[in-house]
C-alpha cells in the first residue's frame, strides 16, 4: 500500500488486521481494534460500532467470536456493498484479502492482498 496507494488516500481495508494502518502509514476507515477506544469515550463506541458494522456487513456476535464474525461479514461483501460503503466512509481504494476477487479496477496485487479503486 505505501508504494502503490497516495499517502492522503482513505482505505477500507480487512478491519480484523489491526496493524494494516501502522504498517501501510495510511489512513483507514476502521479497524476492529479500535472499539478499544470507546473505554475512553463511550460516545466513540457508538460511532465505531455504526462503522465496523458496515465493514463486517453486520456485526452479531458474542464477545468472544467478534473478530471471527467480522471477518466472515467483510469476505462477504460484494462490489455493490463495497462501493456503498466507500462513498458513505469517503474511501477510495479497497483492501482485499485474496484469494477472493471482486470486479473492480485492480491497481495493485501480491501473492496476499489486491487493491482497488472505487
Amino acid at each position: 500500500v505505501r508504494d502503490n496507494v497516495p499517502k492522503d488516500a482513505i482505505l477500507i481495508v480487512p478491519p480484523y488486521m489491526s496493524d494494516f494502518r501502522f504498517l501501510s502509514e495510511r489512513a483507514v476507515v476502521a479497524q476492529f481494534l479500535d472499539g478499544t477506544f470507546l473505554n475512553f469515550d463511550p460516545e466513540y463506541g457508538n460511532v465505531w460500532y455504526s462503522t465496523i458494522s458496515d465493514i463486517c456487513n453486520g456485526l452479531e456476535c458474542e464477545s468472544w467470536n467478534c473478530l471471527d464474525y467480522c471477518r466472515i461479514g467483510y469476505d462477504s461483501l460484494n462490489e455493490e456493498d463495497l462501493q456503498v460503503i466507500t462513498t458513505k466512509y469517503h474511501a477510495e481504494y479497497i483492501v482485499i484479502e485474496k484469494p477472493k476477487n471482486i470486479n473492480l479496477n485492480v491497481i495493485y496485487e501480491n501473492d496476499g492482498f489486491l487493491i482497488y479503486r472505487n
